[in-house]
């Protein structure tokens, strides 16, 4: 009997928890699911740590901010200096003699001829002086006498063809540099006289070549030279070298 009750006791104890409404109990559940999605979603959204590529973002470009020139400060060119001229008025050099062809320097200044000496005299005893020098100079280049007997006679003629002769059996000759500074003392119908004051820097050459067999002189020789007219030419036939 006892066992009777209990059994119809748990009968209605399961029946009056069966007796909920089915339609609560639905809408609970789907109540329940809702807020368990609901939380899932959430958590994978931002629980859940996220996987993929950062993309690395791009320097932005910053444009420079326009350069303020420089005030350009306009100087004025400066004013070049005129040009300077200077004009030095000074007498007519002394004519250059250029031996042609010999290689003679000689510079001779226009002869002081003395009151006592025509000008005219003076120019042409001095022009053959000067013509002597020439021939002569191109002589003892090129130890050649042909021309000797132009501008020189006599002893001094005689003489100098000697000395033409000892050049060649030495083997050497002189290239003459010569600076004539003369002075026609004495003129008349058949004689003359001329006193140089010469500056002689000649030197020993090799025949043929000019090359240099010994250094330059550096002589300043003062000499008195007799001229003789012959025929229409005047021409050295005798010289005087002073101490």
């Amino acid at each position: 009997m006892k066992d009777a009750q209990d059994a119809n006791a748990e009968r209605d104890q399961a029946t009056k928890y069966m007796r909920l409404p089915w339609p609560l109990v639905a809408a609970g559940l789907v109540a329940l699911l809702a807020v368990v999605f609901g939380v899932g979603l959430y958590a994978n959204r931002n629980l859940r740590p996220q996987v993929g590529l950062v993309p690395t973002s791009e320097p932005a470009l910053v444009a420079a901010p326009p350069a303020t020139p420089t005030p350009q400060v306009a100087t004025a060119a400066p004013t070049p200096a005129p040009a300077v001229v200077v004009q030095a008025t000074a007498s007519p050099p002394a004519p250059m003699v250029t031996p042609t062809p010999a290689p003679l320097v000689v510079t001779t200044p226009t002869p002081a001829a003395l009151p006592t000496v025509e000008p005219a005299l003076a120019d042409e005893v001095g022009n053959a002086y000067v013509m002597f020098w020439r021939v002569r100079s191109q002589a003892l280049l090129e130890l050649d006498s042909s021309h000797l007997a132009e501008v020189m006679d006599g002893d001094y003629l005689q003489n100098f063809v000697a000395r033409l002769n000892d050049l060649r059996v030495q083997g050497r000759a002189i290239k003459s540099q010569v600076v004539l500074n003369y002075t026609v003392l004495q003129v008349n119908d058949r004689t003359a006289t001329v006193f140089d004051r010469l500056e002689d820097t000649s030197f020993y050459v090799t025949p043929g070549t000019e090359q240099p067999l010994a250094d330059e002189t550096n002589d300043v020789l003062l000499i008195e030279f007799k001229l003789a007219k012959t025929q229409d030419s005047w021409k050295v036939v005798d010289s005087v070298r002073q101490q």
